[in-house]
């Protein structure tokens, strides 16, 4: 019956290498025939015919194997290197099994070889290394299309084996052909990179001057950590509750004392080691797997990037690998919305809004063969909790019916706990994103700066600006941990100058999340309110009252705590007064819900109480409430600038919490205002002996031309210095005696002071004070004053070397690479640092500055390779191997 088979098998023209390849496989055919077909369908043939079928499907795939290296640039002459890889990688059982599904050897019908399996098995077996262009999807389907054409020619063999198949067939629910479009996956590729290749920078600022980054140059991996379930409300806190937590490991300090058992399940949280998110994604221990993150941790990135890492492989690379079918939840809703009777893999095969149309067969085939990771992004993107449901009980479906089938699905922590009960009792683990660390924001920096600006002088003016706005101020540094943030950042970067803007920062941060506050469709379910449109600017003026009433208050964390009968009131209360809404309650409770769930604005403490996400934003609506009230209100309610003062300034320069709103205020206040406000406050050391100087001090380094009134700069340097060598017994605490150094630093925005006074003061100050903070103020004064002065220089170096704390290491060392001009000394001090400073932080900080300053020296990454293959410190290898990473884009500026 085979014989025709054979011979339109042997019509086939091969070279002598690839008849002795065959030759050698066909002598011990009878030993392998077991490995292509299964016990199943040995009853179809006599064991002369399956020894006949093996020997022609080797023969067939020999051809496909040859025509892929020709047409991948070898010779005739060249692929006789691949001759004894073939004859042992034929003999697999692996590859046999494969081979075999497509001349019917196999259950399930008919099908193509598995490229994927075919491309493992050759690298895992060390084979002789293909051409960068060899394409196994095209060897699989060129072999599976010549083994069809036999199949066609033998009608009662091709039935047997259909009919064999045809309750696999019935099961799967269609019989639609496999596409033979060897292009395929090259076009899906590319569909990939045309939608996620590039950083969307349009939706967070529509200034044209930017430049197009790809994604893949400035990603930066995130970590993870695995969370129980059963506790994440536990994980919905403010920035800087939690990172007193973790840094302290203590809880004495936290007012909500019924969360007691939340915050020992954190600390148990923290203490794990994060681990690099792309290490779990491809961990095969964890085949279901829930990535979960606050807005703009980074998790559609991180699958984008997952994706795009495929995409951008070479043919043969890809091939080895499984397929990403990325999938954003939120259109998939959309159209299951519409088209009810619908599954996933209709909206593979039909949707427009889907980013590649598969057929549903080959989908299924992947699923059940394990060579396709299901990439599901955004399942708190479907709003409706119905379709919620449905795509959640598919999702599990799947998890069972493809026990093979790696499934990786993203969401928002908050609103979670529904779905996560379910996927739990699925297997599916939860892991949640970390915030940026200080390196990883580093390395965000240096990528995002590499490929944004042309100009070396530009780029590095920008780079330093903005990395001395993270290091010098905490409200700063405390929103960079989120990349959807820090990407803010780097974009307004480029136009204001931070930290000194940073109004304009959070103007612009609060209005890019609450731009994404879909609240418009909850408040249309009530048709009385479904004329109430709300644009962002609404939103910040209701959030201003919640400020202004937060800060105001005595109560919770420091100021940043409400309770929500309290916060609902102050919602429903503008929405009357200033939207003139008559149902407003419940809008109130929607609008609260909402800014909770969807904008990263509002975060729930425990029971009943309420915080902003950063007290930054909390500070930042308070300080402009009151500047609205100045300036914008009503003129009926309009408040006089000597009003402002005495009913900020005034009655709160004695409290730590209204710092930096007042600072804030200040800021806003046009040049004349500005200057009133701190001649006002210097008016009231009398009343404050120990912020006012202070505080005026720090108002005044908020101007762009510090020298523009002289007569103040000079009463306020005369004043600062005079209050920072004044003891007061009795009255200064340890923190305020070091507030007293730290202040120095407005120093170097004053060029009118007593310079030999001051310089000795701040010496001594950076030698021997007890509090290393103060040492750090005092270091940083020197510098930003004397820079220039080579007694000072000489002074700091020394005190990089020798002081007994790190952070004071750090700074100095940090400070002279920003400040001073890159030369061969400056060069030799910070390697000297990388190999011989006691801590780890200091060592990684020298490597991130040296790559900075001297970022296309290629004797610089030799030299870091050297000392990455001698480092036992994890933190420095880290950095050192973040710092090779960068090398191929920081050479080719």
């Amino acid at each position: 019956m085979l014989n025709d088979l054979a011979a339109i098998a042997a019509g086939i023209s091969l070279s002598s290498v690839a008849t002795y390849i065959l030759n050698q496989v066909s002598d011990t055919a009878k030993d392998v025939v077991s490995g292509w077909a299964s016990d199943k369908i040995k009853d179809l043939l006599s064991a002369k015919d399956a020894k006949s079928l093996v020997s022609s499907g080797v023969r067939l795939f020999l051809y496909a194997f040859e025509q892929e290296l020709l047409d991948a640039g070898e010779t005739s002459l060249t692929v006789k290197a691949y001759s004894e890889s073939l004859k042992s990688f034929l003999l697999d059982e692996e590859v046999q099994s494969e081979l075999g599904q497509s001349l019917g050897l196999q259950d399930g019908g008919p099908r193509n070889p598995d490229s994927v399996v075919l491309a493992k098995v050759w690298i895992r077996d060390s084979h002789e290394p293909l051409p960068d262009d060899f394409d196994w999807i095209k060897v699989a389907r060129r072999y599976s299309r010549h083994a069809l054409q036999v199949l066609e020619q033998q009608q009662g063999y091709r039935e047997r084996v259909l009919a064999r198949a045809a309750l696999h067939i019935s099961r799967e629910g269609t019989t639609e052909p496999q596409s033979d479009d060897s292009l395929a996956l090259e076009k899906y590729a590319k569909a990939i990179r045309l939608r996620y290749g590039y950083v969307k920078i349009d939706a967070l600022d529509a200034n044209p001057d930017h430049a197009r980054l790809l994604l893949s140059s400035v990603f930066v991996e995130p970590s993870l950590r695995q969370v129980d379930t059963r506790v994440l409300s536990s994980h919905e806190w403010p920035v800087e509750l939690s990172k007193t937590l973790v840094e302290s490991h203590a809880t004495k300090q936290f007012e909500l004392s019924n969360q007691q058992q939340d915050i020992d399940r954190r600390l148990d949280y923290f203490r794990q080691v994060p681990t690099p998110a792309l290490t779990i994604l491809e961990d095969p221990k964890h085949r279901l797997q829930a990535v979960l993150g606050s807005p703009g941790a980074g998790k559609s990135s991180l699958l984008a990037h997952f994706a795009l890492r495929w995409a951008e492989d070479k043919p043969n690379q890809r091939s080895a690998k499984p397929l990403p079918i990325l999938v954003e939840l939120r259109q998939y809703a959309g159209w299951l919305a519409a088209n009810s009777q619908a599954g996933l893999f209709t909206f593979l095969q039909q949707a427009p809004e889907a980013v590649w149309q598969f057929p549903t067969r080959e989908m299924r085939n992947n699923f059940a063969m394990g060579s396709a990771y299901l990439l599901l992004d955004g399942l708190d993107e479907i709003f409706d909790p119905s379709i919620r449901a449905i795509v959640v009980s598919e999702i599990v479906r799947y998890s069972v019916e493809y026990p093979k089938l790696r499934i990786i699905l993203t969401a928002r922590v908050v609103g979670h706990e529904s779905s996560a009960s379910v996927l739990r009792d699925a297997d599916f683990s939860h892991w949640i994103v970390q915030d940026f660390d200080e390196g990883q924001q580093s390395a965000f920096i240096s990528k995002w700066h590499a490929l944004a600006y042309l100009q070396p002088k530009e780029r590095e003016d920008k780079e330093q600006r903005i990395r001395r706005s993270l290091e010098r101020v905490r409200s700063v540094r405390d929103m960079a941990g989120n990349p959807l943030l820090l990407t803010l950042m780097s974009l307004l970067n480029r136009h204001h100058e931070l930290p000194r803007d940073r109004n304009a920062l959070y103007e612009r941060a609060t209005a890019l999340l609450l731009e994404q506050w879909d609240v418009n469709k909850s408040l249309k379910q009530d048709p009385e309110l479904e004329r109430l449109s709300l644009d962002h600017s609404d939103k910040q003026l209701i959030l201003r009252a919640v400020a202004l009433q937060m800060q105001s208050s005595n109560n919770g964390a420091k100021g940043n705590a409400i309770r929500e009968s309290n916060l609902i009131s102050i919602v429903d209360r503008c929405l009357k007064e200033e939207f003139h809404v008559e149902v407003s309650r419940p809008a109130a409770v929607r609008l609260v819900r909402q800014l909770r769930e969807r904008n990263y604005i509002l975060c729930l403490l425990g029971a009943d109480m309420y915080a902003f996400v950063h007290r930054s934003f909390l500070e930042f609506f308070c300080a402009w409430a009151w500047i609205w009230k100045y300036k914008e209100a009503a003129e009926s309610n309009r408040i006089s600038l000597d009003q402002l003062i005495d009913e900020t300034i005034a009655r709160h320069i004695s409290d730590e919490r209204w710092f930096e709103v007042l600072r804030l205020i200040v800021a806003r206040l046009a040049s004349g205002d500005a200057e009133i406000a701190i001649e006002r406050i210097l008016n009231l050391e009398s009343t404050a002996p120990q912020t006012a100087v202070w505080l005026a001090a720090s108002c005044y380094s908020e101007f762009r031309n510090p020298a523009r009134d002289k007569e103040l700069a000079d009463k306020l340097a005369s004043r600062l210095l005079a209050w920072t060598t004044q003891k007061v017994p009795g009255m200064l605490t340890d923190e305020l005696e070091s507030e007293r150094t730290r202040s120095l630093v407005a120093f170097g925005r004053i060029a009118e002071i007593d310079g030999q006074r001051l310089k000795e003061y701040l010496t001594t100050r950076a030698t021997s004070d007890p509090d290393f903070v103060s040492r750090q103020a005092a270091i940083t004064a020197l510098l930003h004053t004397w820079l220039k002065d080579e007694e000072v220089q000489r002074f700091v170096l020394h005190t990089s070397v020798n002081d007994s704390h790190w952070a004071v290491r750090h700074t100095a060392l940090s400070e002279l690479a920003v400040l001073l001009n890159p030369n061969d000394s400056l060069r030799a001090h910070l390697q000297r640092a990388v190999v011989e400073d006691d801590d780890s932080i200091v060592r990684a900080t020298c490597v991130r500055q040296l790559v900075r300053i001297w970022p296309a020296d290629a004797e610089l990454y030799e030299w870091f390779r050297l000392v990455l293959h001698q480092s036992e410190d994890s933190a420095l290898s880290a950095a050192l191997t973040q710092a090779l990473s960068l090398k191929p884009i920081l050479l080719t500026r």
